[in-house]
């Protein structure tokens, strides 16, 4: 995230007040007890992702995460992808394939425990 800056009233001088806070995981965490809502949404988003790999291969949903649509995106349109998003956090994660994914995610425990591991490594946690 980057810095935002932040303009407030002095009462008794009758100015205004700069100052730049930093929005970082530490402050956000330390001061409102919760995550970013990117980490939150992440970690949902891997839970689906495993509750799919975990259905039969040829289901529409299964069959969706490796479909490669053809030709290209129109103008203005961004170049990452949700699907080209979870495969760059599927292979920092360590899974190569959807396949290793899919033998990850046949044991729901540890898929929920991985998944938790994922989120505290993004989030910078140990």
């Amino acid at each position: 995230m980057n810095n935002y800056f932040t303009v407030s009233r002095d009462k008794y001088a009758g100015r205004l007040k700069e100052c730049w806070m930093k929005n970082t995981l530490y402050w956000y965490k330390e001061y409102t007890n919760k995550y970013q809502c990117d980490d939150e949404v992440r970690r949902r988003r891997w839970n689906w992702i495993g509750h799919v790999l975990r259905r039969e291969p040829s289901d529409d949903c299964a069959v969706a995460l490796g479909w490669t649509p053809e030709g290209r995106r129109k103008r203005g349109r961004p170049k990452t992808t949700w699907r080209r998003m979870v495969e760059i956090e599927r292979n920092g994660a360590g899974w190569s394939a959807w396949n290793a994914a899919r033998r990850a995610a046949s044991d729901r425990k540890r898929w929920k425990q991985g998944v938790q591991a994922l989120c505290a490594s993004w989030r910078g946690e140990n």
